[in-house]
């Protein structure tokens, strides 16, 4: 539940590649879902347990239980699963690994006090876990089918064979006999109630978290039984810098529980419109009002990392959701896309009042003079938006005026910026065809295996990725990101995205038309027609930073941070900012896209802007 990391098959319906995609191939070879409607229901089943039960009791329960508790619980079920590994390994003739787990129990069951404390990871000896489900795969039993099981999560036919035998070999059967079952589910429920704010916000954050959920289990157990781990891969690693953005989240585990959502309702329609917040009533500074990149949502853990650093100095924070979430259009959408920030700024501004209204009159209640300083800050294509409001400002047409602007890493031209994403996503098309598929797959088990656990490979940048692999999850993570906004503007808004409609063909055919829709495509076959504009080339220009740079150039409001080598930038386009921005603009040497933000004289930089009167 942990991964995130997902593919779909992908169909070229609206645009054609003269090979396949090996997102394709990969989807395509993985294991078949016939069971996809009972799947389902058992997702939405699981996702109301966490969210209705799991998640409740388990901010509770994180309260109550420090983390050294909660980990040494886990640990301790870890290590009983010891004769299932033992076992295991020997059945496939690891017999190091065998004598591996061997040592790490003896170690962790004496100085770890029944594996209390994991003391064998500090000594050298990680784990080497086999079960029986990787056993059959390994002597060649492929999945058969994939299955949803309700509380226990994703599985495949194969899995679930070997959970069933797995289960005589578990220590806990041996130690509490008629109650092993209950301290399993013991064990178990720790770690679901530890995790239950990670999976409800996975499950609150995306549209149809089904594919993802599928793809992420087939990935993590295929790498399970090829034995995949960092150490077995050597070579530097050439991440590009926007992978930093990874390290953005907060200090303290607790601070999202200080997180609250407003709601407004919008105007002509029985919608209500959802917005997060953080209030305090010392609050000296003012309310800054964050607008996160492309597709991200209001409660995502980068935009709660800068919540914590604005709320420690003094200021309320809200967040918005971005333009092109579901948990945004959704409600705001009625007839056109978003996608052109100069029209969806129109609305934002409207948006905008409707919240600072509703947060003034929500408690504790602020008196003090000194807190009634507004200021909006975006990231990328957030960014980007917030240039577009400072400009309605300046032209006297704003219904919500701020009293400083500050763009972070917005693109100059974002039908060149959707363009870079898109050649970045088609990179593996020109990696070598016999290695292609193979090594598309590594990436993404790369990925994985970090996200499952292997945080510490991250921290310490050992994520063996070369520049054009890293480029190319960039790319994949956006080009998801639409396709998941376009099945929700589908089957939400009724607007005419795709051909298929989901309650009239199957599934899996929407989601392969969603993903054949490049974003240069969106922009041109489906935010054109709504935007106003006579052709796509006035619509390029329309967008176009340039085309309200005299506002900017004219406003004292408007500050801008940016990264002289970020990859959705040409380089006219870095020159174009520091001649009309100049003082006001801080450009770093380094960072590609939002790549720097965690580092801390960058985020000194923001609050020095953010305070600066």
């Amino acid at each position: 539940m942990k991964s995130k990391i997902a593919f779909f098959l992908f169909a070229a319906c609206t645009c054609v590649f003269c090979e396949v995609h090996p997102i394709v191939e990969l989807y395509s070879s993985s294991v078949s879902d016939p069971l996809e409607g009972f799947n389902r229901t058992v997702e939405s089943f699981n996702a109301g347990v966490i969210k209705y039960v799991g998640y409740p009791l388990g901010e509770i329960y994180t309260y109550i239980a420090p983390k050294v508790v909660r980990d040494g619980i886990s640990n301790v079920g870890k290590n009983f699963k010891y004769p299932i590994s033992l076992v295991n390994n020997c059945i496939q003739g690891k017999w190091g690994n065998a004598w591996h787990e061997t040592c790490r129990f003896g170690i962790n069951t004496t100085a770890g006090v029944l594996g209390f404390w994991d003391r064998a990871r500090s000594w050298g000896y990680e784990m080497r876990y086999e079960d029986f489900g990787q056993t059959f795969g390994h002597y060649g039993c492929g999945p058969g089918f994939y299955l949803n099981l309700p509380l226990l999560g994703p599985s495949s036919g194969r899995d679930t064979l070997g959970m069933v035998c797995d289960f005589p070999f578990n220590i806990t059967t041996w130690i509490f006999g008629s109650a092993g079952t209950l301290a399993s589910f013991g064990f178990g429920t720790n770690d679901v109630l530890s995790h239950a704010r990670i999976m409800n916000n996975y499950f609150d954050h995306r549209y149809d978290t089904y594919i993802l959920t599928r793809a992420a289990f087939i990935v993590m157990r295929e790498g399970m039984i090829s034995d995949f781990s960092f150490r077995h891969l050597t070579g530097a690693p050439e991440l590009d810098e926007s992978f930093g953005y990874m390290n953005l989240k907060t200090s303290n585990y607790d601070f999202d529980r200080k997180r609250r959502t407003g709601m407004v309702a919008m105007p002509g329609t029985n919608r209500n419109f959802k917005y997060t917040y953080w209030k305090r009533a010392d609050a000296t500074e003012g309310t800054v009002y964050l607008l996160p990149g492309i597709g991200s949502h209001r409660e995502s853990g980068a935009m709660a990392s800068f919540a914590e650093m604005f709320l420690g100095r003094g200021w309320n924070v809200v967040v918005l959701s971005n333009t092109l979430a579901p948990d945004y259009f959704l409600k705001v959408c009625q007839d056109t896309l978003p996608g052109a920030p100069s029209r969806d700024c129109i609305m934002l501004d409207k948006i905008l009042a409707l919240v600072r209204d509703d947060l003034a009159s929500r408690r504790p209640l602020i008196s003090d003079e000194g807190s009634r300083r507004n200021v909006v800050m975006g990231f990328s294509l957030g960014g980007m938006n917030t240039l577009q409001l400072a400009a309605l400002e300046k032209r006297g047409v704003a219904t919500c005026p701020f009293d400083k602007y500050i763009a972070v890493n917005p693109p100059f031209d974002p039908m060149y910026a959707l363009s870079k994403i898109d050649e970045f996503f088609d990179l593996p098309m020109g990696w070598p065809e016999e290695a292609r598929l193979e090594r598309v797959s590594e990436c993404l088990q790369k990925v994985a295996l970090v996200l499952h656990g292997g945080e510490e490979a991250m921290s310490s940048g050992r994520i063996p990725l070369s520049l054009e692999e890293s480029r190319f999850l960039i790319g994949l993570n956006i080009r998801l990101t639409l396709a998941d906004a376009l099945f929700a503007m589908r089957s939400e808004l009724e607007l005419p995205v795709l051909a298929s409609h989901p309650k009239m063909v199957d599934l899996e055919t929407l989601r392969r038309e969603a993903l054949g829709i490049s974003l240069s495509d969106y922009a041109k076959d489906l935010v054109l027609p709504g935007s106003g504009a006579k052709d796509f080339d006035s619509l390029k220009a329309s967008e176009r930073l340039d085309s309200i740079g005299e506002e900017l150039k004219a406003s004292n409001k408007v500050f801008l941070f940016h990264n002289r080598n970020d990859f959705l930038l040409a380089p006219e386009h870095m020159t174009w900012f520091e001649s009309t921005f100049g003082d006001r603009a801080t450009i770093f040497p380094r960072g590609s896209h939002l790549g720097n933000l965690y580092l801390p004289q960058v985020r000194e930089a923001l609050l020095g802007c953010l305070a600066g009167k």
